[in-house]
């Protein structure tokens, strides 16, 4: 993210939020300890001429004197989170609900919620990149357009799965769309790759080492009773059953395609791609709806995979 997509309006309205509401910017850290998470204070001017930098000045002016209002960064110049670049502002609310800085996970998706609120005008929203011992570590991201079924498939499947490489992959993907075309169609390919594997672990099923994407998917839709030949009666609904069966197997196929010829993954110079955000788009969209299908139908067979084995 380069520039200032982030409006001056929003920004402001956040720091009238967090002052109005008394919102501990800092959390439970000191303003030093949390500053220094994102600035090098020993190495910034101070703007006190008896004092050397600015870790001095925030002792001096907030330690031993507390001359200074509880709000004084957000309008400090020299940590730009007025008029700085978008990437400086985003890291600094995403400290604010860092489980270090902020340990109550009730808390901190109560201010992710009101940030959220502030930031959607702009397009921006923090989202759950992984987890830290159990508890949330946010991102920043930049949405797609509100009708985009990316974005829709994408939150699904961040709402099904509770595995941190997966809810990674859902955020780099999501991330990628309009910034990087190819790396989103890469990282729906091993989307698509860790849901099958995830689905042949829980069931015991060892694949072979260097099993591609479409032998992956076969065993995983196999063990799912998904594949057209496992499908033996006859009528409307097993012809049905087939043709779902086919048309999965399609999408993985051209998902698989798309990614060896125009994803990230094998080394191809960058002009190589002729493919746009909306062909982006199109994939992870496919590729999330797939990846939440097939884990939905593993899950909904657990009950009858567990009488059986008592059986």
């Amino acid at each position: 993210m380069s520039g200032q997509k982030v409006s001056r309006t929003t920004r402001k309205n956040i720091f009238d939020v967090v002052s109005v509401e008394q919102l501990p910017w800092h959390g439970r850290l000191d303003e030093i300890g949390f500053l220094q998470r994102l600035y090098d204070l020993q190495k910034m001017t101070s703007m006190d001429y008896r004092l050397a930098n600015a870790e001095q000045d925030i002792k001096q002016h907030r330690l031993s004197f507390n001359d200074w209002p509880e709000d004084w960064i957000f309008s400090d110049p020299r940590f730009q989170l007025l008029a700085g670049a978008d990437e400086l502002f985003l890291n600094f609310l995403c400290e604010m609900v860092h489980p270090v800085v902020n340990p109550d996970e009730s808390t901190t998706r109560q201010l992710v919620e009101l940030l959220n609120e502030h930031l959607a005008p702009d397009g921006f929203e923090l989202v759950e990149r992984f987890r830290l011992k159990g508890r949330p570590v946010w991102t920043a991201v930049q949405r797609a357009p509100a009708d985009s079924a990316a974005t829709a498939s994408v939150a699904a499947a961040r709402a099904v799965f509770d595995f941190d490489y997966i809810r990674a992959q859902l955020t780099r993907m999501e991330t990628a769309v309009t910034t990087d075309p190819a790396l989103a169609i890469g990282t729906a390919k091993e989307l698509v790759e860790s849901t099958c594997k995830a689905i042949l672990d829980a069931r015991g099923v060892v694949a072979p080492k260097k099993a591609d994407l479409p032998k992956l998917a076969h065993l995983a839709m196999a063990e799912l009773q998904l594949v057209p030949d496992q499908v033996t009666s006859s009528g409307r609904a097993s012809d049905s059953a087939r043709n779902l069966g086919s048309s999965l197997s399609g999408l993985v196929a051209s998902v698989s395609e798309l990614r060896n010829q125009h994803g990230t993954g094998h080394g191809q110079a960058p002009a190589r791609s002729g493919l746009s955000t909306r062909h982006a788009r199109l994939v992870v969209g496919a590729a999330s709806t797939l990846a939440v299908f097939l884990w939905e139908t593993h899950l909904e067979q657990l009950p009858v995979k567990s009488e059986l084995s008592r059986g």
